[in-house]
C-alpha cells in the first residue's frame, strides 16, 4: 500500500490529467458485548455468549473478505472505480496494542478480533483538467 500513495498523477482517457487513487487500509475492533450479572455462573453465560457471537462475525466477514464494487454502489459512483473492491482480512493486535486500548478506559477487557479493510484506491471526486504542455522555453541568466 504504500507503493501505492507515492504514485503520480493518472493521465485519463480524455488526456486530463487526475490524481492518484486515495489507497486505504482501515482497522478495526470487534468486540462482543454481552450484559453480565455479579454472579459466577452468569459470567460463564456471557464469556460463551460473547465467544457465540464473536465466531458469527468471523464466519460472515470470512464468507464475505472480498466486497466488489457491485456490492458497494447502487448505479453509479464518482467514488468507486470500475476494479475497486474491498478485502476484510483478520489482523493480529499486538498484545501491548490491545492493553493500551482497554487501559484507556474504565472498562475491564473483552475478548476483541482485529480486522483490517483494505481499499485498492478511492477514486478522487473531481478530475483537474489541465492542458498537455505544447511548448517549453528554458532561459537562463549569469550567476
Amino acid at each position: 500500500m504504500a507503493e501505492l500513495r507515492n504514485a503520480g498523477r493518472q493521465r485519463t482517457s480524455e488526456g486530463s490529467l487526475a490524481r492518484q487513487p486515495l489507497p486505504l487500509e482501515l482497522c478495526y475492533l470487534v468486540t462482543a458485548w454481552v450484559k453480565r450479572e455479579d454472579s459466577a455462573a452468569s459470567d460463564y453465560l456471557a464469556t460463551e455468549e460473547e465467544h457465540k457471537l464473536l465466531g458469527l462475525v468471523m464466519q460472515a466477514l470470512y464468507d464475505h473478505a472480498e466486497v466488489g464494487r457491485d456490492e458497494l454502489v447502487d448505479g453509479s459512483s464518482p467514488v468507486w472505480g470500475r476494479a475497486d473492491s474491498l478485502q476484510v482480512v483478520l489482523d493480529t493486535l499486538p498484545i501491548e496494542d490491545q492493553y493500551r486500548i482497554w487501559d484507556a478506559t474504565d472498562l475491564a477487557y473483552r475478548l476483541s478480533i482485529a480486522y483490517r479493510v483494505r481499499v485498492l484506491g478511492l477514486e478522487p471526486a473531481e478530475r483537474q483538467q489541465v492542458a498537455s504542455v505544447s511548448e517549453a522555453r528554458f532561459a537562463g541568466g549569469e550567476a
